[in-house]
């Protein structure tokens, strides 16, 4: 792909960022300054016209008027990158990614990685391009656009199997079949593997195993040419070739570097190693393979099942797999249908039960003298100690699996997940020194999971009696003790104060919104919570979901007369949590849209829900019936 293609697409991707992004900014509620406004809007039909370098001008000016005003910063940091001046790109993005930091804002934080990630790219510095497009992606899960070009920077830079990844990955399959192209070209290995596939598909066995063994001498521990000529041999009655091809791929597979190829396990299973051990007569070594293949296949169904959300049938899945008893040496998967079930039992809130099969992981990598895998399993009685709500064991067992384990990633997510829990304890101090030491591990090559730097911002700013976080609080929780005290207006001024300093939290905004409909100020009411259902998806943040969606059903019930929405939020409200009011208002709007039986039927759920009040809803029931008698006559 050539190089101005890809700026063009970097550049799209920029002006879509920049239109998810043009909600309302509640630094400005209720006074947002005019002058800004015009300038910003100027400047905006410029860039649509894209004329990018003219559109700077009033921009630079609305910045002047407000350093912090996030649609201006963003729309400025396009115009850059339309006229490829990568480095005022990377500082007005920074200056955006500093503002955004302290106002905890994930939607923009992530925003201002992606422009970050672009001026790099733009001077063709792809290492940290591809640092700041991933940390975009933590930010912004959801914004699947920055896959392209994070797979284009590992493209140039020949990682053929991370493009090819991210390219699969952003559905670009022309993409996916130039890099794999490129990868044939600029690697024999590969070469000679897609040479001997072709020849297996025209039943040219003979050969393919020519080309396999053209694989295993530049590469002798190249899986997939050992477990292919391995079944060619079973397929050709040489039962001893096929073992010890097997065995030999069967000791790589189980190292925990080659997990990408843990599909082949079934194939070596079953098709090699169990059919060639029955050929030879060695019915026990057989019994064991085909036993290791039924494992595979419980847990296999057991991932569906994750995937379909059904936490129960993996488990039965998983333990049906534990319970099959296997003679030969210890398998990964027994680790992983272990592993599997603990974090199920933990995300149930089944601890005890969750206790014992963590002990059983502990048991068995004692017996395989397998301290790494002990390391985790510490790690797991850590998080089994948090969930559980016993933070300093909790502490205890994260440092000691830190201590224990080698594994650069896995200290950095010890160091993180004790960090949170010294801030569950506020010990903010230890907090920030764990969040450090993450720091130092993702300096020298740990990928960051998680977003390092936001973290310590946010801490610091835990620590800061002036930053914004702080400032946030104090106005917080005045307004609350407002709301309580009926002070409605006072209220609405005192967390309008709080939003300017936090505009995305949520908190503050459905306090917000309870007091505007209180005091009957419907329009505000509108746009704010829907700037908070908004936020609810973008984050991922269901916590106010469902009250957004409420309050802009009761907008929709009660104001506009539009009953066929507030059905929708409302429906949208029970998803997250079924209470009886949403419920209840549906019924209320399928009876003001003439729909009694719907209304009857609702009306009946609330009664079974809501026990207390079941003369209410049969007195409900019984208006419908009455409605839709005077309609039939």
């Amino acid at each position: 792909m050539k190089k101005r293609s890809l700026l063009i697409s970097i550049l799209f991707l920029s002006l879509l960022c920049n239109k998810l992004c043009y909600a309302k900014d509640y630094t400005y509620i209720g006074s947002q300054d005019e002058k800004l406004k015009q300038l910003f809007f100027n400047a905006n039909d410029l860039f649509i016209e894209k004329k990018y370098k003219e559109a700077i001008k009033p921009l630079e000016e609305a910045k002047k008027i407000n350093p912090e005003q996030m649609q201006v910063i963003g729309l400025l940091c396009s115009c850059y990158n339309g006229i490829e001046d990568a480095l005022n790109l990377e500082k007005i993005a920074r200056e955006g990614l500093s503002i955004a930091q302290k106002k905890l804002d994930k939607d923009n934080i992530g925003r201002f990685y992606h422009y970050i990630a672009a001026s790099y790219h733009l001077r063709g510095e792809y290492n940290p391009a591809i640092k700041y497009f991933k940390l975009a992606l933590i930010n912004k899960p959801y914004f699947t656009s920055d896959y392209a070009p994070l797979a284009y920077c590992y493209y140039q830079q020949k990682k053929y199997d991370e493009a090819i990844e991210y390219y699969i990955k952003a559905e670009n399959k022309d993409m996916e079949n130039e890099v794999r192209e490129a990868k044939r070209k600029d690697d024999p290995v590969d070469q000679h593997l897609y040479n001997a596939i072709n020849y297996e598909l025209e039943d040219n066995n003979a050969s393919a195993v020519k080309e396999y063994r053209k694989v295993l001498e530049l590469d002798p521990e190249n899986i997939i040419a050992l477990i292919n000529i391995a079944g060619i041999s079973a397929s050709n009655n040489d039962y001893n070739d096929a073992i010890t091809k097997g065995e030999k791929a069967l000791a790589l597979l189980n190292k925990p570097e080659n997990n990408k190829h843990l599909s082949l396990y079934k194939f070596l299973y079953l098709n090699v190693l169990s059919k060639s051990y029955e050929k030879l007569e060695n019915f026990d070594k057989s019994t064991n393979f085909a036993k290791l293949y039924s494992i595979l296949e419980s847990t296999e169904t057991a991932y569906k099942a994750i995937d379909d959300n059904n936490s129960q049938q993996a488990l039965d899945c998983l333990k049906k797999a534990l319970e099959t008893e296997v003679d030969t040496k210890f398998v990964p998967y027994n680790y992983y249908a272990i592993d599997t079930i603990v974090i199920l039992l933990l995300n149930l809130g089944k601890f005890e039960e969750a206790k014992e099969y963590i002990q059983k992981g502990i048991n068995i990598c004692k017996k395989e003298n397998n301290k790494e895998k002990l390391a985790e399993y510490t790690y797991r009685v850590a998080d089994y100690y948090e969930r559980s709500n016993q933070i300093e064991k909790a502490i205890k067992y994260y440092n000691i699996a830190y201590e224990n384990t080698k594994s650069p990633k896995l200290k950095c997510i010890c160091m993180e997940q004790s960090s949170n829990s010294y801030l569950a304890l506020d010990k903010l101090n230890k907090a920030l020194e764990n969040l450090e030491e993450c720091k130092k591990l993702i300096e020298n090559g740990v990928e960051d999971y998680f977003d390092i730097e936001s973290s310590i911002i946010f801490i610091k700013s835990l620590i800061d009696e002036n930053s914004d976080l702080m400032k946030y609080s104090k106005h917080l929780s005045k307004g609350k003790e407002l709301f309580l005290n009926v002070q409605l207006n006072e209220c609405i001024d005192e967390l309008a104060l709080a939003l300017k300093y936090l505009p995305q939290k949520q908190e503050a905004m459905y306090i917000l919104c309870e007091a505007l409909y209180q005091t009957k100020k419907y329009d505000d009411l509108y746009e704010l919570a829907f700037e908070g259902y908004k936020i609810s998806l973008r984050n991922e943040d269901f916590t106010y979901f469902d009250l957004f969606c409420f309050m802009l059903a009761k907008y929709h019930y009660e104001i506009k007369k539009d009953y066929n929405e507030a059905i929708k939020f409302s429906l949208n409200a029970i998803k997250q949590k079924p209470q009886v009011d949403y419920f209840c208002l549906i019924a209320n709007c399928y009876s003001k849209l003439g729909k009694y039986d719907e209304a009857i039927g609702i009306y009946e759920k609330c009664s079974q829900i809501d026990p207390q009040n079941e003369q209410k809803y049969k007195s409900f029931q019984t208006l419908c019936q009455q409605e839709k008698d005077k309609k039939s006559d």
